[in-house]
């Protein structure tokens, strides 16, 4: 008998398959969704914070539930179906956390896969971009490497991860995906429409791809920078942006870290899991594309402890500073234009552009 309840997509991730992309287009285009009969809980495409209550003990599933239930109602039944997409609940090791969602909704568990080769090189990245792990923030890529060979990573486990969420929702409920261009050919974001019933809601011109890695010589970089340490999110953005447009012009942007020997050894040591997803919720024998063929570079760790110093001591100081100071001369510009606006004694779109420039130079007025 088909369930009367509402349908909940709760998006666990993994991380690294296109969440980012995913929650900002779910964001952006709310109004969209709610007009098809989709609410995005809680007006957020990542509500991260209601999740890690639940994570942490903080509250219950249930509640969660019920403070969803209560934004439908608001809705006065504009919406019958919710999304709700945060990718760290897929590093709980109790999905029964989750499990009272049930009472109020008829859950469908969305999981997109990435070959673990493949996912392991992009998480290292990610974490010295991010630096919200200070295990992970700045150890090499060796360290790094053996860290998941203990199953640090449990997750990516897809075997155990699909069985765990499945003996909470039933296997009939868990929706997989696998990130790869032959199997998603135009990205999770249009891929992800598509499984939960919402083909019509996708447009090119709205899908922009978000948090991607960074060069393997800009990330070693940003591995001995303290970005952790920075108690405001602009200096880091002004970091993280300038990064990212150093990034796009190297040419080792996009290139594999990971020997052929590693890799291999990598995928190995999943096989029998990946093949027993494949198989179960696929119906093949592969879960992804056998093509280990990348072009491959060692990752350029710095070497000399003369160069790391200089780092520590000059460049890296340096550019925090930089970015301190940029903040600081685009806040002053930010309030000379509310001012001058309010006033009406300067144009109001070229004002904030020529003060933050005659700040930079030092031209006060």
């Amino acid at each position: 008998m088909e369930s009367k309840s509402p349908v909940l997509y709760l998006h666990i991730g993994v991380h690294r398959t296109g969440t980012t992309s995913i929650q900002e287009y779910l964001h952006r285009n709310q109004q969209r969704f709610l007009d098809e009969g989709v609410l995005i809980a809680f007006g957020q495409g990542r509500p991260y914070r209601q999740a890690e209550l639940v994570r942490n003990r903080l509250t219950t599933s249930e509640e969660l539930g019920r403070d969803i239930l209560t934004q439908l109602r608001n809705k006065n039944g504009a919406a019958n179906k919710v999304i709700f997409s945060e990718e760290d609940i897929c590093q709980i090791t109790e999905p029964e956390l989750f499990a009272g969602l049930r009472s109020q909704f008829d859950v469908k568990v969305v999981i997109f896969l990435r070959r673990q080769d493949q996912w392991l090189e992009s998480w290292f990245q990610q974490n010295i971009k991010a630096q919200w792990n200070l295990e992970l923030a700045h150890i090499g890529f060796a360290e790094f490497l053996r860290l998941a060979e203990t199953n640090k990573f449990h997750w990516i486990n897809y075997q155990s991860l699909v069985t765990n969420w499945s003996k909470v929702f039933g296997s009939e409920n868990i929706l997989l995906r696998v990130m790869e261009r032959p199997q998603m050919p135009h990205g999770p974001v249009q891929e992800f429409l598509q499984l939960i019933g919402c083909d019509k809601l996708y447009s090119p011109k709205l899908d922009s791809h978000k948090n991607a890695s960074f060069s393997p010589q800009v990330s070693e970089f940003l591995r001995h920078l303290p970005l952790d340490g920075l108690q405001k999110k602009q200096v880091k953005a002004f970091i993280l942006a300038a990064a990212g447009a150093i990034s796009r012009g190297m040419d080792d942007r996009g290139v594999s870290i990971l020997s052929p020997q590693q890799r291999h050894e990598i995928l190995d040591r999943y096989f029998d899991g990946n093949q027993w997803v494949a198989r179960d919720y696929f119906g093949r024998e592969r879960l992804f594309d056998d093509d280990l063929s990348q072009p491959h570079i060692n990752w350029p760790e710095l070497a000399s402890d003369e160069s790391i110093a200089l780092l520590n001591n000059v460049a890296g100081p340096m550019i925090l500073q930089v970015a301190k100071e940029a903040s600081k001369w685009q806040k002053k510009a930010k309030s000379r234009r509310r001012s001058l606006v309010a006033s009406r004694s300067h144009n109001s779109k070229s004002y904030h552009v020529k003060a933050f420039f005659r700040l930079l130079f030092g031209q006060e007025e």
